[in-house]
């Protein structure tokens, strides 16, 4: 066969208004925010990672770390070549995992929404945060 197609034929009951988000929904589960970063520790060096003034990764240092990952997740880290939030936060993370390899505190940088919490893991980290310009 040149050019296969697979079709899957379906019962008229079967197809709800819903069938095209049903039938593209991932059938695996993701990993925690935890297994993320020790995952993606393994993958760059976070000794390398280099901050800006206010305690962000620089531009380099994320390019470097999207680049570190699976061809199939760049696409979520950096669309059109701009890094996303999430390769922030998932590079912070990683270098925390990194740096004190602990679940929990992992666990808490990861996904904490507490500001104050925040400024104390990311001076945890070795990011200089806000607070202390």
């Amino acid at each position: 066969m040149k050019a296969p197609v697979l079709v899957r034929a379906m019962s008229p009951a079967d197809i709800t208004q819903d069938i095209g988000d049903e039938s593209n929904a991932g059938m695996t589960l993701g990993m925690s925010a935890t297994e993320q970063a020790r995952n993606d520790a393994t993958r760059f060096d976070a000794t390398a990672v280099e901050y800006t003034e206010d305690g962000r990764p620089t531009d380099g240092s994320l390019r470097g770390f999207i680049a570190a990952m699976p061809e199939g997740e760049r696409q979520n880290l950096a669309p059109d070549g701009m890094p996303t939030k999430q390769a922030v936060d998932r590079l912070s993370a990683a270098v925390f995992h990194a740096a004190y390899d602990d679940a929990e505190l992992v666990g808490l940088i990861a996904q904490t929404t507490d500001e104050e919490a925040k400024s104390v893991l990311s001076a945890m980290s070795g990011r200089r945060p806000a607070w202390q310009n």
